[in-house]
């Protein structure tokens, strides 16, 4: 059974675990103990979730409340709706045809003038 060790001893390792993940060094966990495994792995995934969640609220910067938009669901036909509420992770659209939908950010697609907004790609011919 090893020795808890303070926060500074693990802090230390800590920046040397870093250190060896800026210069892209193979890491060799073996010299940590389980209690500084299980820290580093709570850190790790604080940052990850943090990323995770920036990334999501840059992808919905360009959406507002009240918003029309237009998304594709895998097996369902495009549906339009407008922009109800921002969570963590994607956004709340409330159909034209009254269903509350959670979104990711990245699929949906400002709708113009409600027009139809084709979601494929046009292939111009020459």
């Amino acid at each position: 059974m090893s020795k808890p060790y303070s926060s500074i001893q693990s802090g230390r390792y800590l920046l040397t675990f870093i250190k060896q993940v800026i210069s892209m060094k193979e890491i060799d966990i073996t010299q940590f103990s389980l209690a500084e495994l299980r820290n580093l792995k709570r850190q790790v995934d604080r940052r990850l979730t943090s990323l995770g969640n920036q990334q999501s609220q840059v992808e919905m910067q360009p959406f507002q409340l009240g918003d029309r938009v237009v998304f594709h669901p895998k097996g369902y036909p495009i549906v339009r709706g407008k922009v109800k509420r921002f969570n963590k992770k994607d956004v709340t659209v409330i159909s034209d045809s009254g269903q509350r939908w959670n979104v990711a950010p990245h699929l949906l697609k400002k709708a113009v003038d409600n027009q139809f907004v084709s979601l494929k790609p046009r292939v111009l011919k020459a």
